[in-house]
């Protein structure tokens, strides 16, 4: 499986969302740090992270 570690990234544009989310539905997880990452993996993934505000430190992962 392919891990997609956003921790370096300050900003994507329309062009990398819709790219991250060709990869998510081709079965890529994602890693991020930061609120702004935090927000694009929860927008492309359509889940919702608990436990603080931006917090993410394991990988998103598909529901089983």
């Amino acid at each position: 499986q392919t891990l997609i570690d956003l921790g370096g990234v300050t900003f994507v544009d329309g062009e990398g969302k819709a790219l991250l989310t060709r990869m998510w539905k081709a079965g890529a997880s994602f890693r991020a740090t930061g609120c702004l990452m935090r927000c694009l993996v929860e927008e492309i993934t359509g889940t919702e992270r608990h436990g603080g505000p931006c917090r993410l430190d394991e990988p998103a992962r598909r529901s089983k």
